[in-house]
């Protein structure tokens, strides 16, 4: 039996992104140069991951994840990882980002569009 996957809500999205930031920023803090440069390396390719299962660090403590078209994870697809954060280099594109996740059917923004990606709610079972 195949389950279906529940959409993320838009505000578990928003603070999964939020916690990635604070990564980020402790990150640089640590050391500017490497900090920046391992910062900026997880910011773009934080959904590919190895063994994170399409979650970054603030998706995983929010329970959620990435899907991409064929309803897998996005482990190891680095170019759709990055794709999916191109509006992040354009500051007013962030505004429309975010009105695209609150109005769109399926809460997806133009990264997600861009890439055919979804972000739903991880699957716990109850066995």
């Amino acid at each position: 039996m195949e389950n279906q996957a529940q959409l993320a809500k838009p505000v578990d999205r928003l603070v999964a992104g939020l916690l990635d930031f604070i990564i980020v920023l402790c990150l640089f803090k640590i050391a500017m140069f490497l900090g920046l440069t391992i910062g900026l390396a997880y910011w773009f390719l934080r959904d590919a991951i190895p063994g994170m299962n399409g979650q970054s660090l603030g998706k995983k403590l929010m329970k959620i994840k990435v899907l991409s078209a064929r309803n897998q994870p996005l482990v190891n697809d680095y170019k759709a990882a990055a794709l999916r954060q191109v509006s992040n280099i354009v500051p007013l594109l962030n505004l429309y980002e975010v009105y695209l996740l609150v109005t769109s059917p399926k809460y997806q923004r133009f990264g997600d569009q861009l890439t055919q990606t979804t972000v739903v709610r991880e699957y716990v079972s109850n066995d």
